[in-house]
């Protein structure tokens, strides 16, 4: 029965995969080499994506599609994202060499306890990369989810003319069937990269002939422009593109916790992390590992929205660090939260 189970979670998330057009994206560890950061990436990783931006403009122009914000979106998604394997963003970073990333094999994971019988997701396709982006280690699968899952959101939000709040909602159903019933990982995480990758596409073009949900009308806050002459209109950078706007420690699955729903895979982390404990008891391995960071979110992604984005561990955590003035930080931007920005 239990083999029957397990082929039956595999060949699901494969089908699930091809039907929705969204990459594999791999579960990760982010406890076990956390305190060894690799170099900082995120001058690279803007270039690489700058460069495919810059693609796409450049092919909208020869198409002479204009000013037309639905379709650069789509041309740089095809060349970001990806479709039942690994997105194309996952592919170019592991071709930098000047990116350096962090390897982490199954048997010296957390997870180290998945079989093909127990897990069978974790056990194929565990095995992305940890990238180091402004200080903070997320899995590369983070951008994959900004890039694919958050341009579903969008264009769940705009074509399918869904509300706000059912878009979140679309949000926690996406998870729940990558993550919740075929890896038994409900990712948090994996949360705030869709959400921010929904941002990254709401702020990245807008035109009249844009959709007209979106709220923010003022030019200068998107990373595209549109310039025109002689009756003809093009793209143009507005600024360099830099992601660090949607990249936070959110994202990084140590600090805003997993849920796991099954209670043997569960018990089998715990296991492995308190056995770090032991082998390096200066360090914290209970999540969240960096409670500050909980506050930072907390203040970030407010009401309704933290409760959706942030893990039931984050969230206490931050409470309880915001009741002690002494040791509150600043906010995580200058954006006050996430609403704020699509519905200002």
């Amino acid at each position: 029965m239990k083999s029957f189970l397990s082929i039956f979670l595999f060949i699901f998330f494969l089908f699930l995969s091809s039907l929705s057009h969204r990459s594999i994206a791999a579960d990760i560890d982010n406890f076990s080499q956390r305190h060894s950061l690799p170099p900082d990436a995120i001058v690279e990783v803007n270039k690489m994506i700058q460069w495919s931006l810059l693609e796409a403009i450049r092919e909208s122009y020869v198409a002479e599609e204009g000013c037309d914000g639905k379709k650069i979106r789509k041309r740089l998604r095809n060349k970001l994202g990806g479709s039942f394997t690994w997105s194309k963003i996952y592919l170019l970073i592991l071709k930098n060499p000047n990116i350096t990333l962090q390897k982490i094999s199954l048997k010296d994971s957390i997870y180290k306890n998945a079989t093909f019988f127990t897990n069978p997701i974790v056990y194929f396709f565990f095995g992305e990369h940890l990238i180091n982006l402004n200080g903070i280690l997320i899995g590369t699968d983070k951008l994959e989810h900004l890039i694919d899952t958050g341009y579903m959101l969008f264009s769940y939000f705009h074509e399918g003319n869904h509300s706000y709040e059912k878009t979140l909602r679309y949000n926690e159903i996406t998870e729940t069937f990558y993550g919740k019933l075929t890896t038994f990982i409900y990712s948090y995480g994996d949360i705030v990269a869709n959400i921010e990758g929904w941002r990254f596409w709401e702020l990245l073009a807008y035109s009249p002939k844009d959709f007209s949900k979106i709220s923010q009308k003022d030019p200068t806050k998107f990373l595209l422009k549109c310039e025109s002459k002689q009756g003809r209109s093009w793209w143009a950078l507005n600024r360099p593109l830099d992601i660090s706007p949607f990249i936070n420690e959110g994202m990084d699955e140590a600090i805003n916790c997993n849920h796991y729903t099954s209670y043997g895979f569960k018990t089998s982390v715990e296991k492995n992390l308190s056995s770090l404990s032991k082998q390096f008891p200066s360090k914290t391995w209970t999540c969240p590992v960096k409670v500050e960071a909980c506050q930072k979110l907390q203040e970030y992604y407010k009401g309704p929205l933290g409760i959706h984005a942030l893990s039931p561990e984050c969230l206490q955590a931050g409470q309880q660090l915001a009741k002690n003035p002494k040791k509150n930080n600043p906010t995580l931007s200058s954006h006050s939260h996430f609403s704020s920005v699509l519905f200002p």
